[in-house]
């Protein structure tokens, strides 16, 4: 896995255990620079600091916040210190990225024309875009528009803690990862990208760059998609609920009952489908107006999902007819829960609020774990038995 990422890296990267600081792995940069040391050695044996203590406070701090930037360990030589940024890699496993030596750092003059050229052409974008440092994951630019949305300045900081508000690195699905982990193609990725602190959905293109100081980085190019998921949510709801009762759809309710239905089959449970029919609608919508009866069809569909479980399926397949899956519930509990809606029912005809009376006609079909009926099936059965009821007594429940 490091050597897939970061053995072409233009600078020393070292992997260490969290405990021994004993060094796991050296990209080709590392081994260069610290010749006298490799795996299996102590981070103390390549880097010579000035004091072990140092090394200490390098991990205690990785450890404690997941990530740390520019942390100078003085070398016991005296000369320049060395900067180290480090990141946490897993519970165990601690990654350094150390700067590169002075000799092989451009000039600060070049450095500093070439991204004052960069940030006028990225700031002049109308689209968030930032550019974010190869493996340590720290932003390194961010445009005036990301900025703005953001409220303040994002250069320094993790990308990770800044966008998604996490303790640790991204695990999985990360675009930098996808980018890393195939570094040698030099293409681009994309996807889709949630930024939890703005509450915000991005359509994210992550480009492999070659940043001002000559180090590899990612430049992510961002498309605010946030109304079209907000579209694509809302397509969702009217595809699977039904607008009026807030109820489940009729096509979207069947299949959730037939996978109720499968699970009570093999796990040898009960399942009991009860099928209702609102009484009198076209009475009440001829006399009161079709508003009246809309307002009848809310009022059952009320009283039902007040009595109700949360596993419990409840679909509008129908103007006035409904199906209600009971899973792990036998015939005979399934009546106790139709007496308890009955009872809903007679409170709001008792109220007076409505000028006339809310009835209803019921079906019930109970699954048969032993054989293998379909939902089809079981809904068919529990609407002829509405019927029959129905036509037995106009006003039965």
């Amino acid at each position: 896995m490091y050597q897939t990422l970061f053995d072409r890296l233009p600078r020393p990267v070292i992997a260490i255990s969290a405990g021994d600081l004993r060094i796991l792995y050296m990209n080709p940069d590392a081994r260069r620079r610290f010749a006298d040391a490799g795996e299996g050695c102590t981070l103390s044996e390549a880097i010579r600091p000035e004091t072990d203590a140092d090394l200490g406070r390098l991990r205690d701090a990785i450890l404690s916040a997941g990530a740390v930037s520019d942390f100078q360990i003085p070398p016991a030589d005296g000369g320049a210190p060395i900067r180290v940024e480090g990141n946490l890699a897993g519970d165990e496993e601690i990654l350094l990225f150390i700067s590169p030596a002075p000799a092989e750092s451009v000039s600060e003059a070049s450095a500093n024309s070439a991204l004052h050229t960069f940030q006028t052409i990225l700031n002049n974008l109308e689209v968030p875009v930032y550019v974010v440092e190869f493996g340590t994951r720290r932003i390194l630019f961010a445009n005036r528009i990301l900025t703005s949305i953001f409220g303040e300045s994002l250069e320094g900081k993790l990308c990770w803690k800044v966008f998604q508000g996490k303790r640790k690195p991204c695990k999985d699905g990360c675009l930098c990862d996808a980018a890393e982990s195939e570094a040698a193609d030099g293409g681009s990725r994309s996807g889709e990208c949630y930024m939890k602190k703005i509450n915000k959905w991005f359509h994210c293109t992550c480009s492999q760059v070659e940043w001002t100081d000559g180090k590899p980085a990612h430049l992510f190019i961002s498309l605010d998609m946030t109304e079209h998921k907000k579209q694509e949510e809302d397509l969702r709801y009217h595809a699977n609920y039904d607008e009026m009762t807030g109820t489940f759809s009729r096509a979207f309710g069947m299949k959730m009952l037939g996978i109720l239905m499968e699970s009570c089959q093999l796990s040898k449970n009960p399942m009991t489908i009860c099928y209702f029919d609102v009484d009198n609608l076209k009475y009440i919508n001829d006399t009161f107006g079709h508003s009246e009866g809309d307002r009848l069809i809310r009022t059952l569909a009320s009283a039902v999902q007040e009595t109700i479980r949360s596993r419990d399926i409840f679909a509008r397949v129908g103007g006035d007819e409904f199906v209600l899956g009971l899973p792990y519930c036998s015939l005979q509990n399934a009546k106790r829960v139709l007496d308890t809606i009955n009872k809903q029912v007679a409170s709001v005809n008792d109220s007076g609020a409505l000028p006339y009376k809310v009835s209803f006609s019921v079906g019930i079909s109970e699954v048969d774990p032993a054989r293998g009926h379909t939902i089809e099936e079981i809904v068919r059965q529990a609407d002829a038995n509405m019927y029959r009821q129905k036509s037995g007594n106009d006003d039965a429940h």
